[in-house]
């Protein structure tokens, strides 16, 4: 690439055939489709004969950094909005007193919280909480003081206007925050998904890579798209990407997010890794049996090992877990192929993976069918393709952009709109590149910080693309809808209008259409809504009931029914498309007091269905971040049981995706293609009982043509269980001897000519590693 640590690498990554993939359901039931590797495969060395595996080659993101998953420390699962800049240099303390640091755990990392809630009106640079000392140098001297402990230094950000705790956000601003952390010596990097304009996720996260790589200092870039289907672009524009939902103390949540980055497998390798998210091992939620297996299945998935307990008081059992050197060894290990699950097996031992035909995979190719010059954008490391190349040029009087090839040959025009030859241009070429940085006092930033609209400048309308695929209109001219610096006060953000004329000129070339996904309506301004006059925003209130919709009475803004009228009720006056209210806990009250239908408060947890509780049992709204809704009474009744659910529609990727498109002079050639899955088989990995015990099996290779092995007891009720895996579920070579290491209990268990076979608890796991014999 062109800039600082942009560097093209050759990395490795595994193609598995087949390879499974989960769908998350709910915490007990996954929808289980298997997926073969779409790629070919070929061999470098040798051919790794693991079920169907190929060493491949890809190019993809590389900073310099990350060759392997990064290990360290995150505030969130453990003190969330408490983190202080006290806490990070206690941790970073125990970290080294502990033996963590020379186990390899090197990054200590706060979450959301550290910021304050606006950012400076005069410079538009993010301003410290008084949490961690409120000034840029006491930032400044924290990092110093983890740098001198040997350790590094990480900070949080998301691509929305707001974090997910209502912090001051990072789009628009993403070079000026960038420089802010490297300013700051920040070594880390998390870029959440919160605050949204609901804009492209292949845009908005490229923003802060393109920030990042101009500051020329290396830092680790993990960036959450909140997808649960496997994108083609992750390993083009971070280090690591989270795979699923957020984590919860328990076990199931901990199954969950295994079984969906399963699914990413063939994306990870050195440089970019699969993030399934902070450790739980050391919180109270997991059993000693369920944070081993929690720790081994994140080992040998090669996630990055990110501990989220209070390590300062943590329990010596669970501290010995993660001090496991032969395990970290397998997460560390060079080849950096990520484990796979090969069997989920039943009481008789059959394989329920088994005898899957996958289905063909969709591709798009050529234009989008309603414009002949938006193209599926290539993914690639470095430069895009020469016909997806922009550059915007200041040509003529009063200030005009030209937007034109990197040729300079080819325009874009207003007339149509569409690309013409440049030596044919008039007026029609000239346009105002409209930069969404601002700040609340106006503060801009240079220009084309990052770009949120373009306008023509011969009538001021601007230039919108909304994907035929997807019901739109194609590339097309129309009165812009909203200034993006209003955006923070009109929260605009769920506007389609809007987002259709929203872009971003991507440090490769790529001039990416960054539409949303909306409801289709403008937001209205919030009355009062500042940082000083409100303590939300109160999350989960769902889409609004508008006037020319058809509402139930009964479904207000605060019951668990799903609609919720904006007009009618006090309780819902300037509710937010996205579901929040900023209004203050004695606001609440006033409103619950005022309607008839208002019965209290209940709560969304994270893990779980929603629940009552009275409203004299919460002081202030920051007592717990997740309480959405009202109620003052007995909890409604029970709802008629479900219809049979229609049919399913045609699974689309494209769209479940986003794939985003990009200018172009010509159609993609290498447009970016769905992983091949059957149709949806259902295995049901609820824990039944002794009829039906859900053993699984994981396996992997490892460099020196070592394989490794998991064997997972994932039920109760059922007792200690032997697990036996053939050599033809493991991708071990049959008639190769294999000496066998319990990774757990640091033994030599003897040679293995056809299976490997352990005794394994409830909700316990064998991690055994293969080496061949010389």
């Amino acid at each position: 690439g062109r800039e600082a640590g942009s560097l093209m690498l050759l990395r490795r990554f595994v193609c598995w055939s087949p390879r499974y993939q989960f769908d998350y359901s709910n915490l007990l039931q996954y929808t289980l489709r298997a997926k073969m590797a779409s790629s070919s495969c070929h061999s470098l060395n040798r051919m790794l004969l693991l079920v169907g595996v190929c060493v491949g080659l890809a190019a993809g993101y590389n900073n310099g950094v990350a060759q392997t998953p990064p290990m360290g420390w995150n505030s969130w699962n453990d003190f969330g909005s408490r983190v202080t800049a006290d806490v990070l240099a206690t941790t970073a303390d125990a970290f080294v007193a502990l033996g963590l640091r020379d186990a390899g755990y090197v990054y200590i990392n706060t979450d959301d919280c550290w910021s304050e809630l606006a950012r400076d009106s005069t410079t538009g640079r993010i301003v410290p909480a008084k949490n961690f000392g409120g000034t840029e140098s006491a930032m400044k001297n924290l990092s110093s003081y983890i740098h001198g402990k040997g350790m590094k230094f990480g900070i949080y950000g998301a691509a929305g206007q707001t974090t997910c705790a209502g912090r001051a956000g990072g789009l628009y601003h993403e070079y000026i925050d960038a420089s802010t952390y490297a300013d700051w010596g920040a070594d880390y990097l998390k870029y959440d998904d919160c605050g949204q304009n609901n804009i492209n996720s292949y845009a908005k996260f490229s923003a802060m890579r393109d920030g990042l790589n101009r500051t020329g200092r290396p830092m680790v870039y993990s960036y959450e798209p909140h997808l649960t289907l496997p994108i083609g672009w992750a390993q083009f524009v971070g280090n690591a990407w989270r795979t699923g939902h957020d984590i919860g103390d328990n076990f199931d949540s901990v199954f969950s997010e295994t079984l969906i980055g399963n699914a990413w497998a063939s994306l990870g390798g050195p440089g970019s890794w699969n993030d399934d998210d902070i450790m739980e091992v050391g919180n109270p939620g997991l059993s000693i049996e369920e944070q081993r297996t929690h720790f081994a299945l994140w080992c040998m998935v090669k996630s990055p090992l990110l501990v989220g307990c209070d390590v300062r008081t943590i329990a010596n059992d669970s501290l010995a877990l993660l001090l496991n050197t032969e395990l970290i060894a397998i997460n560390q290990d060079p080849l950096g192929v990520q484990a796979v699950l090969t069997a989920i097996l039943d009481s008789a031992g059959r394989n329920l993976l088994a005898d899957h035909t996958p289905s063909t995979p969709q591709s798009r190719t050529g234009f989008d069918s309603a414009s002949p010059f938006m193209t599926t954008c290539d993914y690639v490391a470095g430069d895009a393709p020469t016909p997806q190349r922009w550059t915007f040029v200041q040509s003529g009087s009063g200030n005009a952009t030209r937007i034109q090839s990197t040729d300079g040959t080819q325009c874009l025009s207003s007339a149509g709109p569409g690309i013409v030859q440049c030596s044919q241009c008039g007026p029609e070429c000239g346009w105002d590149t409209v930069s969404g940085y601002s700040g609340e006092n106006g503060h801009k930033g240079k220009a084309n910080e990052t770009t949120a609209q373009i306008k023509s400048k011969v009538d001021g309308r601007c230039l919108k693309f909304s994907a035929a695929s997807r019901g739109g209109k194609g590339l097309y001219m129309e009165a812009c809808n909203t200034d993006p610096a209003l955006c923070i006060i009109k929260r605009c953000y769920y506007s389609e209008s809007l987002g259709d004329e929203e872009w971003y000129l991507s440090d490769n070339g790529q001039l990416i259409a960054s539409f949303v996904r909306g409801d289709g309506h403008q937001i209205p301004p919030l009355a009062g809504a500042k940082p000083s006059t409100f303590n939300g925003p109160v999350y989960g209130l769902g889409e609004v009931c508008r006037a020319a919709d058809t509402c139930d009475s009964a479904d207000r803004c605060g019951s668990l029914r799903g609609a919720h009228d904006m007009g009618s009720t006090p309780m819902c006056e300037n509710t937010t498309a996205d579901g929040k209210l900023y209004v203050s806990l004695a606001e609440i009250e006033s409103r619950c007091t005022a309607d008839t239908l208002c019965a209290g408060f209940s709560q969304d947890t994270k893990d779980g269905p929603a629940y009552f509780r009275p409203l004299s049992g919460l002081t202030t709204i920051t007592d717990d971040p997740k309480w959405t809704t009202w109620s003052k009474g007995p909890m409604p009744p029970a709802p008629p049981p479900a219809p049979p659910p229609p049919p399913p529609t045609p699974h689309d990727w494209y769209d479940e995706v986003d794939v985003p498109f990009c200018l172009a002079t010509s159609p993609s050639t290498n447009p970016p293609k769905e992983p091949a899955t059957p149709p949806a088989v259902t295995a049901d990995l609820q824990c039944t009982g002794k009829t039906a015990p859900k053993l699984l099996v994981f396996a992997g290779p490892l460099s020196h043509n070592s394989i490794v092995v998991g064997l997972s007891n994932k039920c109760t009720d059922v007792g200690i269980q032997t697990i036996t895996a053939n050599f033809s579920l493991i991708g071990a070579t049959v008639g190769t001897t294999y000496n066998v290491r319990d990774l757990i209990n640091h033994k030599d268990l003897g040679p293995a000519t056809s299976s490997v076979s352990a005794m394994v608890a409830e909700h316990d796991i064998a991690v055994l590693r293969l080496d061949p014999q010389q």
